[in-house]
């Protein structure tokens, strides 16, 4: 009796296991028949105005929204010598980095060319760095 009950149980799961498994493959299937059809003539013209620069306004308003939000989360007013201690601290740690990495440099070869491109990747950062400096100073 208890066997059969197991048994029964069992195969419900399996059954609705396989409903499932069927189901997530529907949805695959018709996102990827969906992205192969052709679109009509009414949709392309629907759609013109998504182009590269068709909705350039809307873009443009969608990322300030981002950056007001990113703002309103970072709390420059607030945290302001927080921040600028951290950009302080980086561009230290890159110049201490990039030091390091002249020191070590091969006098040629492979290593000598992966060496001048850390140097460089550093100088870059501390570049950026700076100007996140300005940015904060500007806020």
């Amino acid at each position: 009796m208890k066997e059969d009950l197991f048994k029964t149980i069992g195969l419900f799961f399996a059954v609705l296991f396989l409903v499932y498994l069927a189901v997530k493959g529907m949805k695959l299937h018709f996102q990827v028949v969906e992205g192969l059809t052709n679109k009509t003539a009414s949709e392309n013209d629907l759609n013109d105005s998504y182009g590269e620069a068709g909705d350039a306004a809307g873009y443009a308003a969608a990322i300030k929204a981002r950056s007001i939000q990113i703002q309103d989360g970072l709390l420059i007013d607030k945290y302001r010598s927080d921040y600028e201690n951290v950009l302080i601290n980086m561009d230290d740690h890159l110049n201490l980095l990039a030091l390091k990495e002249a020191l070590n440099l091969k006098k040629d070869g492979p290593e000598y060319d992966a060496g001048i491109a850390k140097i460089n990747a550093y100088h870059n950062a501390r570049a950026n760095l700076n100007q996140s400096m300005k940015f904060l100073d500007s806020q």
